[in-house]
This record gives structure tokens, C-alpha cells and sequence, in this order.
């Protein structure tokens, strides 16, 4: 039997509480592949929390390999930056080898995102102030510094998913002189103001959920999953 045709398949791992990934990506992937979700139980965005939620992730990502997807997307930031860039690869590799395919994790595709746009970052997260400093202590292990840092210290992500659009707007100014603008969580409905932010503040801006998303297209056209700088 002729194989049929069909579009790349993209497993996606999301914390139980998450809510905003499975509307965010499908549109950000725009048709070029069909999205798969499975979900590791989050009881806080805490490293507590999300140290627990890394248990379940390598049983939930070896059930993709019973549908062969293409690539496995990790889509929690903080869930990989905690640890640093080599816990980040270890997890992804042992993922990779359950699922039977490449793993893109946010957190790396969040800092290929930003080395493309310039050296000096305006972090802007919903984190309490541990995973924030973690976030910088990540990113300058991949050679780019924080300009300056603004968290709004939630831990229960249902707030995360809730945070307004007035909240995140005043979130992203700032004096400092950054080259991008991050917004990180995948968790955080950015995606209808990044072109407003961008404009307001004459930065480029980065989220999660777009980082991701080019990091997954990239995967899919060829790219390695994990670029370690």
C-alpha cells in the first residue's frame, strides 16, 4: 500500500495548566503541521513545581511514538532553564529517545529567538523572583545579557493565562537599552499585542510561543533541534 500524505506531526508536551499553548501555536505554525498535545501534571510555577512535573514528561513524550511524530516540542520555558543549558540538553536527548524524534525546548528555541535580534535582553516574566533570576543566570550562559528584569511574582498559572493585556503592555516598557524585548511563559496571551509592543516601544519582541514556534518550522525544514552556543 502507497503511503499516504500527510503533514508533519508535532508532539507537544505542555504543563496540565496550561491553557494558552494550544491556542497560540496551531496559529503560529499556520497550517504547516498538525499538533499533538500531552499534558505533565503542574502544581506551581515554582521550581518545586515544576521539578515534579519533569517526572511525568518522558512517559507522556513515549507516547508519540505511537502516532511518529516529527518533532516534539517541550513547551514550558521554565520547565528547562531552571537546571541550566546542559540539564536542558540531557532532558531533551532522553526525551528524543523515547519519542523517536527531535526535541525543541522552549527555553533554547527562546534564546536562538533573541541572538538573532541582538545581545541585550529586556526580560519580562510572570515568575516569582527565583525562576526570574534563573531565566538570566540561563540566558547569559547563552551569551546574552539582561538589560534589565520586571516579574509579576504568580505562581498559580491559571493567573499566568489571565494576566491582561493592559498589565502586559505596561510590563514591556522600560529606559534601558535593550536590543528585544522578551515576554516569557507559554502560558502568557501575548500574541495579539505583539505588534502594538513592538511599535509602542520600537523593540522587537520575543515570546515563548513564538520562539517555539520558529524553532519547530526550522526543526521541520532540516535545523537540529538543540543549539547549544
Amino acid at each position: 500500500m502507497a503511503d499516504v500524505a500527510r503533514l508533519p506531526r508535532v508532539g507537544i508536551l505542555i504543563p496540565s495548566t496550561d491553557t494558552t499553548v494550544e491556542i497560540e501555536l496551531p496559529e503560529l505554525l499556520a497550517g504547516r503541521a498538525t499538533c499533538h498535545f500531552a499534558r505533565m501534571k503542574l502544581e506551581s510555577v515554582t521550581v518545586e513545581g515544576l521539578t515534579a512535573m519533569e517526572v511525568e514528561a518522558l512517559a507522556e513524550a513515549a507516547l508519540f511514538a505511537d502516532i511518529n511524530v516529527d518533532v516534539v516540542l517541550f513547551a514550558c520555558t521554565s520547565g528547562t532553564f531552571i537546571y541550566g543549558p546542559e540539564y536542558e540538553a540531557d532532558l531533551a536527548s532522553r526525551l528524543a529517545a523515547v519519542a523517536g524524534a527531535p526535541v525543541v525546548t522552549t527555553a533554547n528555541a527562546m534564546a536562538q529567538a533573541l541572538a538573532l535580534r541582538g545581545t541585550k535582553v529586556r526580560l519580562r516574566t510572570p515568575y516569582d523572583e527565583a525562576l526570574t533570576t534563573a531565566e538570566v543566570g540561563y540566558l547569559s550562559a547563552h551569551g546574552l545579557a539582561v538589560s534589565s528584569t520586571r516579574s509579576l511574582d504568580i505562581t498559580v498559572d491559571d493567573e499566568i493565562a489571565a494576566v491582561t493585556a493592559d498589565t502586559l503592555r505596561e510590563l514591556a516598557t522600560g529606559n534601558d537599552d535593550a536590543d528585544v524585548i522578551m515576554l516569557s511563559c507559554t502560558n502568557l496571551r501575548t500574541l495579539p499585542l505583539i505588534a502594538e509592543i513592538s511599535a509602542a516601544t520600537g523593540l522587537p519582541v520575543v515570546t515563548s510561543n513564538t520562539a517555539a514556534a520558529a524553532r519547530v518550522i526550522a526543526v521541520l525544514g532540516g535545523e537540529p533541534a538543540i543549539s547549544q552556543r
